[in-house]
């Protein structure tokens, strides 16, 4: 007579040890995602602080070597009285098109020149000059954005004729597209750790100040350069990134709670 012994040591685990240790790992998981998120959250805002401030130094070193900042004649020609200073930022070319964001799709922040004469153009244009290169030779896949002319009808920066001794005021890498981290290869536009242009002010009237970009009261309007109450930032350049929701609000304060500029990050504060 044979007899058959079960190892019951082997067996499988139950539905219900299953489900509480797939309960255990939701919950784990439900505690570590936000700190992940967090942290990305900060490493991010972390490397646009750096970039922010390396863009604003380089504009500086320029202004050092040449006596003026760096900008196309058709940007110098396009400021006024009111507003002396030129804003970069995510409309480009006279028809005024929305530059791309990194996944391909036009930015919804709508920054252009302030001074509303015509011309708008995003970093492209300070890329091409710190850089030593020019807004031209774009490879394959281009939008139709890309190309910029100054008043002269060639590329901006063409033959280096705004940087002449070919110096590189700014180390940055060439992205893919338009990813994020780096500028653009298909549009030479510098974008944030979220994938949207950076937004620059530069002092075009060399007063050694920039008009404030924001009004001190919610509701305000933010006053021009020629009124007695206009308010003015003491740098050369101002650098600002969009932050993780990519806008922001021109009628509210700088850093207002509970709204599109809260999670603005600024090279000047």
């Amino acid at each position: 007579m044979h007899l058959t012994f079960i190892n019951r040591s082997r067996r499988g685990f139950t539905l219900i040890e299953l489900l509480v240790v797939i309960s255990i790992i939701a919950i784990l998981a439900g505690l570590l995602l936000p700190a992940l998120a967090a942290a990305s959250k900060k490493a991010r805002a972390k490397k646009a602080q750096v970039d922010m401030a390396n863009l604003a130094a380089a504009v500086v070193a320029y202004n050092a070597a040449y006596s003026r900042p760096p900008a196309s004649k058709r940007t110098r020609e396009s400021i006024t009285d009111a507003y002396p200073d030129f804003t970069y930022g995510t409309y480009q070319g006279s028809g005024g098109s929305q530059v791309f964001d990194s996944k391909g799709n036009q930015c919804t922040a709508g920054i252009g020149n302030f001074a509303n004469t015509g011309w708008n153009i995003s970093n492209a244009e300070l890329m091409a000059i710190l850089t030593g290169a020019e807004l031209a030779n774009f490879p394959p896949g281009f939008p139709a954005y890309a190309i910029q002319t100054d008043k002269d009808g060639k590329a901006i920066n063409f033959n280096n004729a705004l940087n002449q001794k070919g110096t590189v005021f700014l180390n940055v890498k060439t992205a893919k597209r338009y990813n994020p981290d780096g500028v653009g290869e298909l549009d030479r536009v510098y974008r944030d750790p979220w994938g949207r242009p950076y937004i620059v002010w530069t002092d075009l009237d060399s007063d050694n100040r920039i008009l404030n970009p924001f009004p001190e009261v919610a509701g305000g309007p933010r006053p021009n350069a020629t009124q007695p109450n206009a308010k003015f930032i003491s740098q050369p350049v101002l650098v600002m990134s969009l932050g993780p929701d990519g806008s922001w609000d021109p009628t509210k304060p700088a850093d207002m709670r509970g709204t599109a500029n809260a999670d603005n990050l600024y090279s000047w504060r």
